[in-house]
């Protein structure tokens, strides 16, 4: 046998152990862990607190949350209340809310009631669907919404958007009245 298949023999059968090692390396690896379920709890109650008091308060029949915990998704919501001046000033209940505990932001969805603590003047309204954007401080109900405001009859309106910002307020297909203070 000459040098030259000696030399083509020897680096055949280098390349064929490279070949094996390479393919018994991957034999024993694992994947990446499975993704952590959705942690899920039951009949509770939740509080957001501010330098100087608190912020909000809630009691939820249900939460399921991301495993980072940046999404939340609370049904049942009832006994909220948020505060202002560190006094209670909404009352809340939901049938569902998602909120992102990054950006709070939040969209409701099913039965949202919200009314107002003082009884002079009292204050409420009703809507099926909601969403908050914190960044724009918009809010946007673009279904019926029906808004209590003591007058003989309530204000009805088919989609509504509040800007907090400018103090801008946009209703479509209006009826019914409003009373001011």
């Amino acid at each position: 046998m000459t040098k030259r298949r000696w030399w083509t023999l020897g680096g055949a059968l280098v390349l064929v152990w490279i070949v094996v090692e390479v393919y018994r390396a991957g034999l024993n690896e694992k994947g990446p862990p499975p993704a952590a379920p959705p942690a899920q709890f039951k009949a509770g109650a939740g509080l957001g607190e501010r330098l100087k008091g608190r912020s909000w308060t809630v009691k939820y029949d249900k939460i399921t949350s991301n495993p980072e915990q940046t999404l939340i998704d609370l049904e049942g919501v009832h006994d909220g209340v948020i505060y202002k001046s560190d006094k209670p000033y909404l009352k809340v209940r939901a049938t569902r809310m998602t909120v992102n505990m990054v950006t709070k932001d939040f969209a409701a969805s099913g039965t949202l009631h919200i009314e107002t603590f003082s009884k002079d003047p009292h204050r409420s309204f009703d809507t099926t669907s909601a969403t908050w954007n914190n960044a724009s401080q918009r809010l946007v109900l673009p279904n019926r919404s029906t808004i209590d405001t003591g007058a003989e009859v309530p204000l009805l309106v088919d989609s509504a958007t509040l800007d907090v910002k400018t103090g801008d307020v946009q209703l479509n297909k209006v009826t019914g009245a409003v009373k001011l203070k």
